[in-house]
């Protein structure tokens, strides 16, 4: 969401929480020392083991449909 700003726009939704997200992160609700940046790479990194565990799961027969 922060990669693509105008993805908010007009999405009441979208925008709430665009400006939640920037109120934690400057409350550093987030961490002391907290940054968007920062806040995007630890969302990859649980972003990236999720996909690997699903593809895992998938490969091993764990997961048959999603």
């Amino acid at each position: 969401m922060k990669s693509w700003p105008y993805s908010a726009s007009g999405n009441q939704q979208a925008s709430f929480m665009k400006s939640s997200l920037d109120s934690m992160i400057n409350a550093g609700r987030l961490g002391a020392s907290s940054t968007i940046s920062s806040v995007r790479a630890e969302g990859q990194k649980y972003f990236n083991w999720l996909r690997e565990y699903l593809e895992g799961a998938i490969d091993n027969g764990g997961i048959a449909v999603i």
